[in-house]
């Protein structure tokens, strides 16, 4: 049942050895073609793909957090509620801005299409408020409108001054061909502000929108066609347009009969200015202005950064000296530091696989082997541009990953090749046999890696996409090895070791009597007689440990799902009493600027202060905008620069920030690596009742206070600003003859401004705006000074018509599919607890106390949310691969029973990667599992190998376990090197030697571990359980199976 039916031999190896000539200049196209695609391929930070996220982005300055709820959030979601495919939407309600974000499902077809029927919807939605500036922005998240990096503009300068530099600067930064678009930070629009006298206002009978129509009908320029005067032809235009402020003064209110008018300045002061600060930007502990640079989807991200820089560089040399100029959030140093490591990693593991090689096979030999790997690098290089594939952080992860597999294939066939030109057979005909002895197990082994990695092309989810080039890569760059080993290695291995016979008897004599090989064979072949002499008890207590092991590493090895580590960026937030005017909070925040200026240079790169804002990024659901919240981005230096890590740092800080004065909290966040996923713990409570979930809410934060290991706890639910409401009596507004709509739109004209019109220079829009004078609209008395006209043009007090009572106010209002939503957040020390445990240990003790709130409900989102659907997908891609290897594996040997011996190496590999990951403190992540799904491709080639040659041996007659002892020691040298090689050239990305990448080195040690691990265990198992499997398949055929074990040769 065992022996399989030998298949024609392969021809390749006959021809590849017979055309030398043409082989060599197929490798020399080879490296050129490859050579010139790493000079070509574009580099980017990540590949080009969506987030299956959409976001609507509505403006509406001056509106309290319920009316922007009520008058833009719900309209928009309840037409948004009839789009299919929509997974998740959650909303945000601030002051003066709604947000609602849209996660399509990401098994939905046709993604194009989601995205206009949301913009659809949003069109469809009623009753928005007519007075909206710039109607809802719908907008689709992807990789493509990531910023490059982050230029900010500092310094002694007046507002102005910087405002004109950064225009500067951006039009210089613009024709760059590379650059597709620069968004601007902390920058104020410049606005006219035409602040009326309510009294003079009073005395000449004028009402606000008398003047705002009386600007709006002057700035105006409409063309009038053309007439003809003689033989001249001329273009007719009226035109009133304004372009000053002393030409808006001079516009005419009102005029009579008499002669008599009424200008703007009578009656108002025209003052220049910039728009209300409703976000602040300082960079390094200055006032600043950032630009966002947004690369071209076609454009290299180094060669981009090259050009800003050299871009900056020529225009501080004309910019005044006290203009400071830094770039921060650099994504192009992440691509540079992977090109690097892949390089440095290249080169020392190239030296360290070397070591194996030279020591067991001859000089020349080993030579051809490793031509095989530039060779197959330059391919796969050559075959990444022809399918579109970019030099991005995914696909070096994929190609730093490969890297110590390349050679497997090219060790298998030399060693081969090498064992029987040590057995006398000359090299041409040895290079030939060599190749078609082992070809059949080499496909086979490529084919079981490459099926280990193809699931992951089919996982779903943002992680999917994240991840989706990594088995590109690989696939790519083992069939590229794959057909380098078959084609091009026999025609080197031939080249390389022509000779006589006398040569090549004498040079293959001494690798044939290598001492330490021979040592090694007999300790090999004495530890497997003795194990299968005692198979039942040797098996017995294999899945005894084995199963400990895996139970242990349940409970002692932890799971993150991208843990902190290698982390450069983090924030500190602060909270101050609501209602505090945003100046104040920005103000207060320096406090925490001074704090982070002491840090060492070696530790700090730069700080951008925000106020008004807390969010990770443009697409954080958690964004929330108030006056009285802030946050410090922190960006360290590279971590090998320092001596603490981003956790250090923060613990050192900790004491110090927590007591900045004027602020009820100040906590801190990280900046995970990694594709975006949710905070550690994220407790989302929905309902309709704010304050039964507030009351929820407060029970969470209390026993999230108590759990060892969490920290930065708090809730997003907080009153906002407290409001003065107009209640207008119906009957007497009716009676003056006005509507709810013009007494808003009075109040809403004298404080917050009403726009009259706008005047166009150039590029550049000014809004004119009419409103009280700045200090009238600090006192609350000024409501009893807003005249509103009738239509009967009769001037009507507010106060006639309404009174005003104070009333409390929420500062934001979320919504989790259409559900009002509070959310309580926590992080965790990853030194003593996990999101996975916390989230289990919140769920176990608030399952019963659930049922006391009946009608709201609680997920447990963020972290674990994403570490339950990236294990899901996870898990599902991992059975597929196991089962498309066995497939390839039973076909390979046209039976059922041997693949489930090769099987077991995978179990083996994932012990060795418990006990590993133990010992060095690593927790299991998602970055290490995909470490896992890599090595479980690469540990089954061991077994494979053994079976083809046990085969082989019982071919020739052997009784089974001598076969068994037999093929197993034969394969012992060529199982050693490429698992040694595979080891040893992932060494340096595991721990660093070239270079340090946190993003990595979970993989590479998973890896490192698996491999040795489970090729340690697989060469002495996989004989004892072919034994077993034989000795018990005989039995119930009724055959008298062979059990002496033979004497071993000394």
């Amino acid at each position: 049942m065992f022996r399989t039916e030998r298949s024609p031999r392969l021809k390749l190896a006959e021809w590849s050895v017979r055309n030398s000539l043409l082989v060599n200049l197929l490798t020399l196209f080879v490296m050129v073609a490859g050579v010139f695609a790493i000079f070509t391929l574009r580099r980017e930070a990540f590949p080009n793909f969506s987030f299956d996220v959409v976001q609507i982005a509505t403006s509406y300055p001056g509106g309290a957090p319920q009316q922007i709820e009520k008058l833009i959030t719900i309209p928009i979601e309840k037409e948004l509620k009839e789009v299919d495919d929509i997974k998740e939407m959650v909303s945000a309600s601030t002051e003066g801005f709604s947000m609602i974000y849209i996660v399509i499902e990401p098994d939905a077809k046709n993604k194009d299409k989601i995205v206009n029927d949301i913009q659809r919807a949003v069109d469809r939605a009623e009753n928005l408020p007519e007075d909206l500036k710039e109607k809802p922005r719908v907008t689709e998240v992807s990789t493509k409108n990531t910023p490059a990096l982050e230029v900010t503009l500092s310094g002694n300068l007046s507002p102005q001054e910087l405002r004109v530099q950064a225009r500067r600067l951006e039009t210089a930064l613009l024709a760059d061909p590379m650059v597709a678009a620069v968004t601007r930070r902390g920058y104020r629009e410049p606005e006219i502000s035409v602040e009326v006298d309510p009294k003079k206002m009073k005395k000449y009978h004028l009402a606000l929108s008398d003047v705002m129509r009386a600007l709006a009908g002057t700035n105006i320029n409409i063309p009038g066609g053309d007439i003809q005067i003689g033989d001249q032809e001329y273009l007719l235009r009226v035109s009133g347009e304004f372009y000053t402020p002393e030409e808006i003064g001079q516009v005419v209110v009102r005029a009579n009969d008499f002669g008599y008018h009424l200008r703007v300045k009578d009656i108002a002061d025209v003052v220049p200015t910039l728009e209300d600060v409703d976000l602040t930007l300082r960079t390094d502990g200055s006032e600043a202005i950032n630009l966002l640079v947004i690369k071209k989807e076609r454009a290299d991200i180094i060669h981009l950064v090259e050009d800003v820089t050299k871009t900056i560089d020529e225009f501080k040399a004309k910019a005044p000296s006290e203009l400071k100029i830094a770039v921060v959030n650099d994504i192009s140093f992440y691509v540079q530091r992977r090109l690097r490591i892949l390089t440095n990693n290249a080169l020392i593991g190239f030296v360290l696989l070397m070591i194996p090689l030279l020591l067991f096979l001859s000089f020349r030999t080993a030579l051809s082997a490793l031509i095989g790997i530039p060779t197959a690098l330059a391919a796969a290089f050559a075959l990444m541009q022809f399918f579109g594939i970019t030099i991005n952080l995914m696909s070096l992860f994929g190609m730093i990953m490969v890297l110590g597999m390349l050679v497997d294939e090219d060790i298998v066939i030399a060693e081969n090749v090498h064992r029987l030109m040590e057995e006398g057979m000359p090299p041409r005909q040895a290079a030939i046999e060599g190749t078609k002895q082992v070809a059949k197990a080499v496909i086979a082994t490529v084919l079981t890696t490459i099926t280990a990695f193809m699931p992951l092309l089919f996982m779903t989810g943002i992680f999917g996409k994240f991840v989706k080039q990594i088995p590109q890569v690989v696939i790519i760059t083992l069939v590229a090895s794959l057909i380098q080993a078959l084609v091009i290695l026999p025609s080197h291995i031939y080249d390389l070791n022509k000779m006589s016979e006398e040569e090549a008897a004498a040079h293959f004599a001494r690798s044939r009597h290598h001492p330490l090989m021979r040592r090694m064979l007999a300790i090999y072949g004495g530890g497997l007689k003795f194990l299968i002499r005692h198979r039942y008890t040797a098996t017995l207590l294999f899945f005894l440990i084995g199963g400990a092991t895996l139970v242990f590493g349940y409970f002692k090895v932890p799971f993150i799902l991208f843990p902190n580590r290698g982390i450069e960026q983090f924030f500190i937030r602060a909270e101050a009493e609501v209602g505090t005017p945003i100046e104040v909070t920005t103000e207060r925040l320096q406090a925490i600027e001074k704090i982070l200026a002491k840090l060492p240079g070696n530790e700090l790169d730069h700080y951008v202060t925000q106020g008004g804002i807390t969010q990770n990024d443009p697409t954080d659901p958690f964004t929330n905008r108030a006056s009285h919240i802030g946050q410090v981005w922190v960006f360290l230096t590279p971590e090998t620069a320092r001596t603490r890590s981003a956790d250090q740092v923060m613990e050192a800080l900790r004491p110090e920030v927590e007591q900045a004065p004027g602020f009820k909290k100040v906590y801190f966040e990280h900046v995970r690596p990694g594709p975006p996923v949710g905070k550690p713990v994220a407790v989302r409570i929905r309902g309709d009742d704010f304050e039964k979930m507030d009351k929820l809410a407060q029970e969470y934060l209390a026993a999230l206070k108590q759990m060892p290991g969490v920290k930065d706890v708090r809730s997003d639910y907080e009153p906002g600003k407290s409001e003065l409401r107009a209640v207008v009596d119906p009957v007497r507004m009716t009676q003056a003859g006005l509507t709810f709509q013009e007494v808003a739109a009075a109040v809403r004209s004298s404080f917050d401004g009403g726009l009259a019109t706008t005047i166009k220079q150039g590029d550049e829009e000014i809004d004119v705006f009419v409103r009280f004078p700045e200090k009238l609209r600090e006192k609350p008395e000024s409501l009893d000074q807003v005249l509103i006209a009738n239509r009967q043009d009769r001037l009507i007090p507010l106060q006639q018509i309404a009174d005003f009572k104070k009333d409390s106010a929420l500062s934001i209002i979320k919504h989790d599919d259409r559900k009002r939503l509070i959310t309580v957040t926590a992080n965790v020390d990853e030194a003593v607890t996990t999101s996975r445990k916390v989230n289990a240990a919140l769920n176990e003790r608030f399952q019963e106390r659930l049922k006391a709130y009946p009608g709201i409900l609680v997920k447990y989102g963020g972290e674990e949310e994403d570490t339950r659907e990236s294990l899901e997908s996870l898990a599902r891609a991992f059975a597929l691969a196991m089962f498309l290897t066995f497939i390839i594996i039973a076909a390979t040997f046209r039976s059922l029973w041997e693949p489930l011996v090769i099987m077991t190496t995978i179990p083996m590999g994932i012990m060795g990667v418990i006990v590993g990951f133990y010992l060095i403190g690593e927790p299991m992540s998602f970055l290490s599992t995909l470490g896992v799904i890599g090595f479980a491709g690469v540990v089954v080639d061991g077994a494979l190998l053994i079976i083809e040659f046990v085969n082989e041996e019982r071919d020739k007659g052997k009784a089974f376990d001598e076969a068994i002892i037999a093929g197993a020691k034969s394969r012992l040298r060529p199982i050693l090197l490429t698992n040694a090689t595979t080891v040893l050239s992932i060494v340096p990305a595991a721990f660093g030697i070239g270079g340090t990448d946190p993003f990595i080195q979970p993989m590479a040690l998973a890896m490192d571990f698996g491999i040795a691990g489970g090729i340690f265990l697989a060469i002495f198992f996989i004989p004892v359980f072919l034994s077993i499997l034989y000795h018990v398949v005989s039995r119930l055929k009724g055959k008298k199976a062979q059990v002496d074990v033979p004497e071993l040769p000394a």
